[in-house]
């Protein structure tokens, strides 16, 4: 009898230290996602406004305005899917494509012009929730442009160098406000972007290519919060 209620004690205890030790994580880390869960969103890199509409997720529309241009991650319900089935709609033209999709990883899907016809490229990668660091990523989402280069000015300082196209690179930096410039291979350079980089958030700077120029856009890579 004192053997099972010792144990009954022991697992008690046990359970108050791991849902202290869970407590302790999420006041560290924030709110964790959901074991394996999948996200996903859109980046229009278009001249006109893209529709996309999937079995797997809310349509979404996504506008031209630079603020605009990089949508908000979705939380993708099933994660034991093998792909996104997608159709995109923007200037009187559809197009059907599958993604094919990975568990625990965050997804991109870029919305661009290949010569006349619509494309949707596909950039995965792992995320991590840490609201202690801040993270900068750079992504070069312009095939005119080759392997691409941010760079902090006014001095022309080297972040991110030769990101090969459709290539994401990622780095924990300090908090901070900043002018970002990037550029084509043949000398082409985007204008000097403002960007403030606050503690605790990720954010993802788009080299696009809009209107026949190279162009920085920047977008939150802010997770939705998972509610257990």
């Amino acid at each position: 009898m004192a053997a099972r209620l010792l144990a009954r004690a022991c697992l008690a205890a046990a359970c108050l230290l791991s849902s202290s030790a869970a407590r302790a994580e999420r006041s560290l880390y924030g709110q964790q996602p959901k074991r394996d869960a999948i996200f996903v969103r859109v980046v229009n890199a278009l001249d006109t406004e893209v529709s996309v509409t999937s079995d797997l997720l809310p349509p979404q529309t996504i506008g031209i305005r630079e603020e605009a241009r990089v949508g908000s991650y979705l939380n993708l319900d099933r994660t034991d899917a093998p792909s996104l089935p997608l159709v995109v709609r923007a200037g009187g033209q559809e197009v059907r494509s599958a993604v094919g999709l990975s568990p625990a990883t965050k997804v991109s899907l870029v919305v661009r012009r290949d010569g006349e016809a619509i494309r949707v490229v596909a950039m995965a990668s792992r995320y991590e929730m840490n609201q202690t660091r801040t993270s900068l990523s750079f992504v070069n989402a312009a095939p005119e442009c080759g392997p691409a280069s941010l760079k902090l000015e006014p001095a022309s300082t080297v972040i991110f160098p030769d990101v090969a196209v459709d290539t994401e690179r990622s780095r924990g930096v300090n908090p901070v406000s900043v002018q970002l410039s990037s550029g084509c291979r043949e000398g082409r350079s985007t204008a000097a972007k403002p960007v403030r980089l606050e503690a605790g958030n990720a954010y993802s700077v788009w080299l696009l290519t809009l209107r026949s120029e190279p162009t920085l856009i920047v977008g939150s890579d802010a997770l939705p919060a998972w509610t257990p």
